[in-house]
């Protein structure tokens, strides 16, 4: 039976063995400590407040201060120094031209040549003027249809006969209050087909309508012989 006593020899020596290296390693290694204490460092800083301080202190102090100075200063000095200083003097000066006109137009009845009929009676602006030979003296049997054909010589104040010409003017009330000019007691017309100064288309109508020669008694009819056409 000597074999059973042989096993607990051999692992005797194995056991001490296991134990005495055992015994050199030492105690266990520590484990590492935790890391998560390092990153919630970055959210403590905070980069976003530096652009809030320096953006409103910059624009609202250049803005104002250069803009208002200039515009108020500038526009009102010039424009009300230059314009009424310079407008007035140019007005009244121009103004007061028409006083010729009215000198040419002084005298109601004057003379003008015709290469045909020699001198005749026409008024300022050389319209000729002519007599009707059913006209009594100083007074006028041309009314209605007749007027509008030969309109009167019409006069406000007291007409006026150019120097030189011989003869006499008067005025008399027709029947619809204007005052015509006369010379030499004969009423004085127009004839509405005379369209321009120098115009005689009214000579002879209805051998009653003449031109007046300028003479220093009573009016003569120019010429005696003429067309019957619208004589009235």
């Amino acid at each position: 039976m000597r074999p059973t006593h042989r096993a607990p020899r051999i692992l005797a020596p194995i056991l001490a063995t296991a134990l005495a290296l055992a015994a050199c390693a030492g105690p266990p290694a520590a484990a590492p400590p935790p890391a998560p204490t390092t990153p919630p460092a970055p959210p403590t800083a905070t980069p976003p407040a530096t652009p809030t301080t320096t953006a409103p202190t910059t624009v609202p102090t250049t803005v104002p201060t250069t803009v208002p100075t200039i515009a108020p200063t500038t526009v009102p000095t010039t424009a009300p120094t230059t314009a009424p200083t310079t407008a007035p003097p140019t007005a009244p000066a121009t103004a007061p031209a028409p006083t010729p006109t009215a000198a040419a137009e002084t005298y109601t009845v004057t003379v003008r040549e015709d290469p045909k009929l020699g001198k005749i009676l026409t008024d300022a602006k050389g319209m000729t003027l002519y007599r009707y030979t059913k006209d009594p003296p100083d007074q006028s049997v041309c009314t209605g249809g007749c007027a509008r054909a030969w309109p009167p010589l019409t006069v406000s104040g007291t007409p006026d006969l150019a120097e030189g010409i011989p003869g006499q003017l008067g005025v008399i009330t027709r029947a619809d209050g204007t005052r015509q000019v006369t010379y030499n007691h004969m009423p004085l017309y127009y004839y509405a087909a005379d369209h321009q100064p120098g115009e005689t288309t009214g000579q002879g109508v209805g051998n009653v309508w003449y031109v007046v020669t300028p003479t220093a008694g009573t009016t003569a009819a120019s010429g005696s012989t003429g067309s019957s056409r619208g004589g009235y």
